[in-house]
Parts: C-alpha cells; structure tokens; sequence
C-alpha cells in the first residue's frame, strides 16, 4: 500500500515559482588545526568535573550558583529575575560587568550588583540603561578539566592515542562541515523557489509556526539543561520580545513548508510502508526499544511526522538532482 502526498495536502497558499534548473554553488568549508583545537577544548570541558568548595571566595573560572534580581530607575524589570542560576564566571554569559563583581564574594553574601546594558540588548527600555541587580551567593564550585592525553582519548573514543584522537575530530568535522555545506545548498535552493512563488499567509499559520519554533527551541535549551524562562532571564528579554524576533523566521519556515508540499504534490512524491518500517527499524535501534511497543505508543500526530520527514527527504532529493551545482 502507497499513500500519494498529493491527495492528502490541499495547498490554496502558495503559487510555486522556479524549482528546476536553479544555480547554487557548493562551498566546504575547510577543517583547519585551530578548529580541531576548538573541538578537543570542548570536549575536555564537557568532561568536566564539579566540585563544591566551602573554603573560600568566588574565583575566576568558578561556578557560582546564585539568585537574582535586577532594577532600572528602582523599577524591576521583567525577565530580570533568576533563581538558583549556575554561573560560570569569566564565560561572558551575562551583562559586561556583572560576572567580575561576584570574584572575591562567600557562599551566603548578599549584595549590589551594578552594570549598564549595551547599547541594542533587550529592546529600548534596557538598551543603554544602568542597573543594579540584587544578588546573592547560595553555592560555588570548581570545575577540573581534564588534561588532552592518551589515557582520556582511551576512554572517551577507545583509540589509543590522543593523535587518533585528533583524527577522529578531523573526521567528526568534516562530515559536519560536508553536511553544512549540503544544507546551505538546500536553504539556498528554498530561498530561489520562495522568491519566485506567491504565498497568501494566515495569522493563525504563522503563530502555529512561531509556537512550534518556540516549542522546539525550549525543547533545546532543555537538554543543555537551561528552561527557556531561565534562557530569557540571564539575556535580559521577555517572552514577547522572543516571540516578536521569532516572526520573520516563522514566516519563511512557513514558506518553505509549503512550497515543500507543492514540490511534493507535483513530483507526486509518495511513501510506502516499507519506507515508514524502515523509519521505525531506525527509531528502534536509536532508542533501544522494540518496534511493536513503538508502533503502539505513536500517535497519529507521531506518524505524520515521520512522514513529513520522509516526504521532505524526497523532495530535497529531487531539488538537488534537478539543481545546477557549480
């Protein structure tokens, strides 16, 4: 059994432009030393140890784990208030100026935290203006990075030397750099076919699209262990600044999404379910849970989106082959 895309999709907002013969250039970016560097770096602080310290003040390099609330004009304002935040110092994560005044304070101290925003950061009533943020210290932690050697490339990659190490980096990122390259074709691609065709957005799809984004982004940010409200409040922005600056991207993203389905409803692009088993074979194995007992937990809404992933597999496929790459 084969499901047609183009009986299932009704596409009244778009009128499709261009999407054959389009010229792109394909551009890798090569791998160099310093970003093999870069990446070993990470890895080594991502391997990180933390360790509580009682004994003395804040230092460079510590995690501070504090609370606090910031004023202008001795008015609080919103997304200006963090609870139980970590916050490692010298990262430059927070407001200029902030990170520093907190060197040389104890676990317990309260105190007065005095910064200016720069100019341009959170909208035009922060932007430019002194504030003093209200803080105080509940915890503070080293953090030990473990040293580049043969002993951590063995148990981080099982490879015997930190050389190899290296190479597997080199190989990590150059398949990472190959990808880009490819995606930066496909957006490039997208780009040609949404300025050449004629979209009648709703409101209601452009806020479906900016709550999926939002939702996505949270989901994120969650896995960096951050909540997208704490997110907000160490940059200084409230969610109706974040939405506003999601709009224009939700806007292409709903472009791009239904000139996909037109592509994919003219191509006659379909999905059988040998495809849609191989999916779940793949589910399967990433998760490590039998492909019966995934059958039985996914929801319609989970089946269309496997779908839609495969449809748009297809149709970047389709792009591509019918692209000029240079």
């Amino acid at each position: 059994m084969t499901q047609e895309i183009k009986e299932s999709i009704s596409i009244p907002e778009v009128k499709l432009g261009d999407y054959k013969g389009l010229k792109v250039k394909k551009v890798i970016k090569p791998v160099t030393e310093n970003a093999i560097e870069i990446e070993l770096q990470r890895i080594l602080d991502q391997s990180a140890q933390k360790e509580e310290i009682t004994h003395r003040a804040i230092e460079l390099g510590d995690i501070a784990t504090i609370d606090f609330e910031g004023f202008v004009n001795g008015i609080a304002f919103e997304g200006g208030k963090g609870e139980q935040v970590e916050l490692e110092i010298g990262s430059g994560s927070f407001i200029p100026g902030f990170e520093e005044q907190l060197v040389g304070k104890q676990v317990g101290d309260s105190f007065d935290i005095n910064v200016t925003f720069p100019d341009g950061y959170g909208g035009p009533e922060l932007s430019g203006q002194d504030a003093l943020f209200q803080t105080k210290v509940h915890k503070i932690s080293s953090k030990s990075v473990p040293k580049a050697s043969d002993e951590f490339a063995l148990k981080i990659a099982g490879v015997p030397s930190m050389l190899e190490f290296r190479s597997l980096i080199r190989e990590k990122l150059e398949a990472s750099a190959s990808a880009s390259a490819e995606q930066a074709i496909l957006d490039d691609i997208l780009a040609q076919i949404i300025d050449t065709s004629e979209f009648t957005l709703s409101n209601e799809l452009i806020e479906s699209e900016s709550q999926a984004m939002l939702k996505e982004y949270s989901q994120q940010l969650q896995g960096c262990g951050i909540s997208l409200e704490s997110y907000l409040e160490m940059m200084g922005q409230s969610m109706d600044q974040f939405l506003i600056g999601m709009k224009e991207p939700a806007i292409m993203r709903a472009k791009s999404t239904l000139a996909i389905k037109a592509i994919a409803s003219l191509e006659a692009v379909s999905i059988s379910d040998e495809e849609m088993e191989k999916e779940f074979v793949e589910i399967s194995k990433i998760y490590n849970i039998p492909i019966d007992d995934i059958k039985k937990r996914f929801k319609e809404e989970d089946l269309i989106y496997i779908r839609t992933v495969i449809m748009n597999k297809k149709v970047f496929e389709i792009l591509l082959k019918e692209s000029i790459i240079e």
